[in-house]
């Protein structure tokens, strides 16, 4: 038998139809890999979030930053930083900010708004100040969707998103039951409903 004959053969031939019935007949089988893959890397970068939001607390802890809510200058002893390095602080952690978390991450991660074209990065955040003690930053990969609203409480917000939600560390909101317990640290959620 040629090798024509031997790649045609029944057995190869029923074992393409497999496969194509899995990846051409039924594309919800491929979006599931890719949708598990997707929330995946978020959580990856949550870890990366965490890692970064505590290790900056850490350093700031062993150089004396006394001041909780100020700005942490993360270079060495000696070495002073420009307004564009210092890390805006909140109870001690990267504030919800694109001064806190998103330079100290020190990732290429774009601003995404409203009225401007997507910046060209793998990752867009946005932002929202509410008032001097409220902030939170979304962050999500490109082409995913994110929300425009903000409210945490609003159940909605969470449907059908794919992006990590950073929010003023140690915020305190005492007519919200779902902040209890985040007094003393960092509030980082992953929303995947829509990944």
């Amino acid at each position: 038998m040629g090798l024509c004959n031997k790649f045609f053969s029944l057995k190869n031939i029923a074992a393409l139809t497999v496969l194509s019935s899995v990846f051409i007949l039924h594309p919800e089988a491929v979006a599931g890999s890719h949708t598990a893959a997707r929330i995946d890397i978020l959580k990856s970068m949550v870890r990366t979030m965490r890692y970064t939001a505590d290790l900056v607390n850490a350093k700031a802890a062993v150089k004396g930053h006394i001041d909780p809510d100020g700005y942490f200058c993360p270079k060495g002893e000696g070495q002073s930083c420009t307004d564009d390095e210092k890390i805006k602080m909140r109870c001690g952690f990267p504030d919800a900010t694109p001064d806190g978390i998103i330079r100290a991450l020190d990732f290429n991660i774009g601003l995404k708004e409203d009225d401007k074209p997507e910046p060209n990065t793998k990752w867009l955040y946005v932002y929202k100040e509410w008032n001097k003690d409220a902030t939170q930053i979304l962050v999500t990969q490109k082409g995913l969707p994110i929300p425009d609203a903000f409210q945490s409480e609003d159940e909605w917000t969470y449907k059908n998103m794919c992006y990590i939600f950073y929010n003023t560390p140690c915020f305190q909101d005492p007519t919200y039951y779902k902040f209890d317990g985040n007094l003393k640290g960092l509030q980082i959620r992953v929303i995947t409903d829509g990944c």
